[in-house]
């Protein structure tokens, strides 16, 4: 008997270390499912990304299910015993509920009574309260340099010609790409949160972020052999000017680096803090809360709502309702509403047109992207954000002509001593995009916020290339093809 239970307790151990990897395919359309809730442990899942990829390994799940639960809107629910081997690709079946008849015949209600119910129910769905959870962060943040021209019309200091402004041009990267990933523990409600991290990495291209030093170091090299110290420049783009003394910009260019060497002696603090305040915003904007960007519930009327229909998530019928903006409103997008209590189950949106933009004497910024989703998990009568994925765009540009004079009144003969003139046409756009994967969440308090000790210096590991062995022991949202092909070449 004890030789049963001990090869039970062997093969049990086999099974739960077992990896799972796969993609989630649609069979009539044979393209991918993404977002898919894939529930594999008590209150503990992972989503598929983009792709429809997601990954696991049973030894990273604290109470495991008999089965994987994938669920995804539209399609039934499929449920995988865990001592099945799963397939690399794993076709999901189309919902063939007709869920519009039995509407029709219960309780039918209009899209005027569906959002009052909504709004009515939102403080009891949605409330904002206190809860710990787990959870993964990844941030992309994508630069690209559209446009990059200096056109040198004039220079009498030695050294500053139209072949430094060339190696100028050949040191600035035309496009980077910056991740990072964060597992912890975050505990606050929709206004306000903590986070203490386990583990985090940052991906990037270190030499792309040091170019500039070099170029600096020339800039100043050539000031202080060709320009008088007691001079001052004064710089001129088109119809505006200032003056300013040449020994402040030296010194200020001194101050500068001890900053930067400051930050970086203290880098953790601030990689810190801007990652828990990126996680607190997502929570603080979503679309249910007062000054939300996504301002669809408190600016209702203002935007145009129609039913298009009826699905199941997560074995839960809801309704599927549009919306589209009237007037000068900038979002339009899908709202997926629980027919049974009017809770939101999940939201699609982005913007129709720039959130921000303005144009003035050569310099140009548009905020011309704001999208995303936000997928919600019903547990204990309550809502709360399962996943959600932020995407931010802008574009910057300067188009602009550049004259700096030196001048110095303490020299005989005229004051001009030198001067440089360049015309400048700068475009630069970059695109962030946030997602913020809950894997497990709890009830929680006021005193528990209070008394959790964030690791303010915790500094993430710098990868120069992706490592699927780094986060081995952890539930994470699956990256895409962008990210683990990405590497930089030594």
């Amino acid at each position: 008997m004890k030789k049963i239970a001990f090869l039970l307790l062997v093969i049990s151990q086999g099974l739960y270390s077992q990896e799972y990897s796969s993609r989630l395919i649609d069979p009539e359309t044979n393209e991918a499912v993404p977002y898919a809730t894939v529930l594999v442990g008590q209150n503990q899942g992972i989503i598929s990304n983009d792709q429809g990829y997601f990954s696991f390994d049973w030894k990273q799940i604290k109470n495991p299910l008999d089965s994987i639960e994938i669920a995804s809107m539209g399609y039934l629910t499929l449920k995988i015993p865990f001592e099945s081997p799963l397939d690399s690709v794993i076709y999901l079946k189309e919902s063939t509920y007709e869920l519009a008849q039995v509407i029709i015949e219960s309780n039918p209600l209009d899209v005027d009574e569906i959002l009052e119910r909504l709004i009515e129910n939102l403080d009891k769905n949605h409330p904002d309260i206190y809860r710990e959870s787990q959870v993964f962060y990844r941030q992309s943040q994508i630069t690209s340099m559209k446009k990059m021209d200096f056109e040198l019309k004039e220079s009498t200091l030695e050294g500053f010609d139209v072949s430094f402004i060339d190696s100028v041009q050949a040191l600035i990267p035309k496009h980077t790409a910056y991740y990072y990933e964060m597992a912890g523990t975050r505990i606050g409600n929709f206004k306000k949160g903590k986070l203490s991290i386990s583990k985090a990495a940052e991906l990037y291209d270190k030499e792309k972020d040091l170019s500039f030093d070099g170029i600096g170091e020339k800039m100043e090299d050539i000031f202080t052999s060709n320009v008088k110290s007691n001079s001052y420049l004064k710089i001129k783009s088109g119809i505006f000017s200032t003056k300013v003394q040449l020994d402040s910009i030296l010194d200020s260019n001194k101050e500068m680096e001890e900053a930067v060497e400051e930050v970086k002696e203290k880098e953790g603090f601030y990689q810190f803090s801007y990652f828990e305040g990126s996680i607190n915003r997502l929570f603080d904007d979503l679309f249910y809360r007062e000054d939300s960007e996504l301002d669809i519930i408190e600016k209702e009327s203002r935007y145009r709502w129609e039913l298009e229909g009826y699905e199941l998530i997560q074995n839960e019928a809801v309704y599927k309702i549009n919306f589209t903006p009237k007037g000068g409103r900038d979002f339009q997008g899908i709202i997926y509403v629980n027919m049974d209590d009017f809770g939101v189950m999940r939201l699609d949106f982005h913007n129709v047109k720039n959130i921000s933009s303005f144009n003035l004497l050569g310099l140009s910024y548009q905020e011309n992207q704001y999208s995303g989703k936000v997928i919600f998990t019903h547990e204990d009568g309550i809502y709360y954000p399962q996943f959600m994925e932020l995407i931010e765009g802008d574009s910057f540009g300067v188009k602009r002509p550049l004259k700096i004079i030196e001048k110095n009144k303490y020299v005989k003969g005229r004051r001009k001593q030198n001067e440089i003139y360049f015309k400048m046409n700068v475009k630069v756009d970059s695109q962030t995009k946030h997602e913020l994967l809950i894997l497990s969440s709890k009830a929680s308090s006021e005193t528990a916020y209070e008394a959790l000790e964030r690791n303010k210096d915790f500094e993430a590991t710098y990868l120069s290339k992706f490592d699927p062995e780094f986060w081995e022991e952890y539930l994470i949202i699956e990256p895409n093809e962008t990210i683990q092909s990405f590497s930089i070449e030594q």
